[in-house]
């Protein structure tokens, strides 16, 4: 978050450097008497008095030049005036203090902040610098810095100033809050962010967006995350954007408040707002996880029709998956097939991991809906790609596809594979009873053959 160079410029220029040059006008800094005998102090403070005023005639008409140009939004004229002031060498130290205020303001409505920051910091060197304008400078002098990146330096030279600053106002400790933000002091933020606000409130100023979004910020990093979502609130209702929309979800996801992140997101959605491949997945996830797998579908298709979402891995597992869990058995099939071919074809080898599961997803619904020869197909790449939790079991139901496929011949040679897989007596009594199961198949299915008999039930 870095300060507004066009607030910066209107901070500038409404500096009081009209009554500051007010030509031939004293003032007065008179150091204190205690230590000094009264007639001494007296005596010094003429001294001062008459050392606080610009008495130089080439000063006074460059300047008066430069305020004319100034006043008629001339700043380049302004310069030019001003660059014919007489040398430092010939001026009081009071004298340059002002000639380096003057054209440090302009360098910086100019945007030449590096020669900003050399002339205020010259005026600040200055010894009889008035107090008034150094506090005034180093303020300006902050919000330089900040501009340039510089923010260790702005907030060293704002705490400074803080401890002198008899009002410190809303747009001011707007500045701490950015400068401690930006040096990462998120803590110590807290405090002049919420401070903006309260400032605000109290001087009739209306609450600017970007006070609104710092205090975001600082009360998110401090996980202050039900105040922080207050403020995103005000955002939505004052500024509606997108990206307060994409906030608030991740808020009430940070909070473990699952509907209302459902919600929240499901509006950014509705208003077109989500329209990055990570962002339509989540959206699918979201409505997945919530139990409304048919919205999932349906987000999901539109990513794909708009080019959003890509068919992937990913997004043809999460379709299927939808499909799946919206009891639509048939339709999760062919992306699920998808899913797995494009896993097995991956140069990413924990991607290709996951293609025999997948296939193996893909035999279990073929297996539900007896279309026996396409399960078998489906167990056997699932073999091939590797990586089952269960190689023993995969076996045993390619076998079992296999016979009621009336492919006998292959169906024993599978569950001889699946004996040399079983680990367990169990397990080999199994397929014991798996090899007798398929010679009754293959006897039945000669007889049919022989006697041309139909299977039961059909016509």
């Amino acid at each position: 978050m870095k300060i507004s160079v066009s607030k910066l410029k209107t901070a500038i220029s409404a500096m009081a450097l009209g009554s500051a040059l007010t030509l031939g006008a004293a003032i007065v800094d008179v150091p204190g008497t205690s230590l000094v005998s009264e007639a001494f102090a007296q005596q010094e403070a003429k001294k001062k008095k008459r050392s606080q005023i610009i008495r130089n005639d080439k000063l006074i008409k460059a300047m008066n030049a430069a305020l004319e140009k100034l006043n008629e939004d001339d700043i380049p004229g302004a310069f030019a005036q001003l660059q014919r002031a007489p040398a430092g060498a010939e001026l009081t130290s009071y004298e340059r203090a002002k000639l380096y205020q003057f054209r440090g303001q302009l360098h910086a409505q100019l945007d030449r902040y590096p020669q900003a920051i050399q002339d205020w910091e010259a005026m600040i060197r200055e010894p009889d610098v008035s107090p008034s304008d150094a506090d005034a400078v180093r303020f300006n002098l902050a919000q330089v810095y900040m501009v340039e990146g510089q923010y260790d330096r702005a907030l060293g030279i704002l705490e400074n100033w803080r401890k002198t600053a008899e009002v410190v106002r809303a747009n001011q400790e707007f500045l701490f809050c950015q400068a401690y933000l930006q040096t990462e002091k998120f803590q110590k933020a807290l405090t002049p962010c919420s401070a903006t606000l309260e400032k605000a409130t109290a001087e009739t100023l209306e609450w600017r967006e970007n006070w609104v979004v710092a205090n975001v910020v600082a009360n998110q990093q401090n996980n202050k995350f039900e105040p922080a979502t207050d403020l995103l609130k005000w955002l939505l209702v004052n500024h509606p954007k997108e990206q307060y929309w994409k906030q608030l979800s991740g808020m009430y996801s940070q909070r473990g408040l699952d509907k209302d992140e459902l919600a929240s997101f499901e509006l950014a959605y509705l208003q077109g707002f989500l329209d990055t491949e990570s962002e339509v997945k989540r959206m699918a996830q979201l409505y997945q996880f919530h139990g409304v797998p048919i919205q999932a579908v349906a987000v999901i298709q539109k990513g794909l029709k708009d080019g959003v979402l890509k068919e992937n891995k990913e997004i043809m597992e999460l379709l299927g998956s939808s499909y799946q869990l919206a009891r639509e058995s048939d339709d999760a099939k062919g992306p699920l097939a998808q899913a797995a071919k494009k896993a097995a074809d991956s140069k990413d080898s924990k991607v290709r991991k996951d293609a025999g599961k997948l296939w193996e997803r893909v035999a279990q619904l073929y297996i539900v809906s007896e279309q026996w020869s396409k399960a078998a197909d489906a167990l056997n790449a699932a073999q091939r790609a590797g990586g089952l939790s269960n190689p023993y079991r995969a076996k045993v139901y390619e076998g079992m596809s296999l016979a009621y496929s009336s492919k006998f011949s292959a169906a024993r040679k599978t569950f001889a594979a699946a004996r040399k897989l079983a680990k367990k007596e169990k397990d080999r009594k199994q397929i014991n009873g798996w090899l007798a199961f398929v010679d009754a198949e293959q006897r039945r299915y000669n007889d049919r053959r022989k006697y041309n008999l139909k299977p039961y039930g059909s016509r």
